[in-house]
């Protein structure tokens, strides 16, 4: 699983020296097993000190730990969000309501402490796979050839009846197809199926609401009942 994008710089913000030294462990362990390159990680117990760094330098990956009496990883994000669009965040909590507060910020996951050791192997594992499928193409059959898309540019693909209209940053395609042969193809992408009729690509969802699931283009898609939980879970795990 070698990353096309080699020498990440990796941030984490965190007062625990404990937590601290098992992140460290498991980034150095994943590092060697999958032979992918970590420029440099700088480590942090002060919000302040963090951003002024931010101003300064690019983070592809950070790590923040938030808490109901330590909210400041909160601010962390809100900086990143500013200045670097770019920037995968990854929570840290021992607290379970802190993953509906952590999507406005639209994490890559949520990491709960008391599965730390486990957890944090899984979600670099899908973060090494998101940056080498970000150069992923993929052939659309429409009625006058085949056009290709890049995978990260589309934003959801609806059914109607046996067409898909595949909705991306480049416009609207429409094909003949069927969704679930798409949900498979793209599931390992990050795309969830929401609904019988939509399948979202998980980098564009920017929360849920009550009428469904936000994304960060304004557009409320439908989000089935029977979906919520599951979508609620592959959420906070970045899956």
């Amino acid at each position: 699983m070698k990353s096309t994008k080699d020498n990440l710089q990796i941030a984490v913000y965190n007062s625990e020296c404990t937590l601290n030294n098992k992140i460290n462990k498991k980034i150095l362990e994943h590092q060697q097993k999958y032979q992918w390159e970590v420029k440099k990680i700088l480590w942090f117990i002060k919000e302040v000190d963090m951003i002024h760094m931010l101003t300064e330098n690019f983070f592809d990956l950070i790590f923040l730990a938030v808490c109901r009496t330590h909210m400041e990883g909160f601010l962390v994000a809100e900086q990143v969000r500013l200045m670097h669009r770019g920037t995968e965040i990854i929570f840290i909590s021992d607290d379970k309501e802190m993953v509906y507060k952590s999507l406005d910020y639209k994490p890559f996951a949520f990491i709960l402490k008391a599965h730390l050791e486990e957890e944090i192997f899984e979600v670099l594992s899908k973060y090494i796979k998101k940056r080498v499928s970000e150069s992923k193409r993929v052939n659309l059959p429409t009625t006058t050839g085949k056009s290709s898309i890049l995978v990260e540019r589309i934003y959801y693909i609806e059914s109607f009846a046996h067409y898909l209209e595949v909705v991306s940053s480049d416009g609207k395609i429409k094909i003949r197809d069927n969704i679930g042969k798409w949900n498979k193809e793209l599931e390992v992408d990050g795309f969830l199926r929401i609904h019988r009729s939509y399948l979202v690509n998980q980098r564009y969802i920017y929360g849920l609401c009550s009428d469904g699931i936000m994304l960060t283009t304004g557009e409320i898609l439908p989000l089935a009942r029977g979906r919520r939980a599951e979508v609620q879970r592959r959420l906070r795990k970045g899956e």
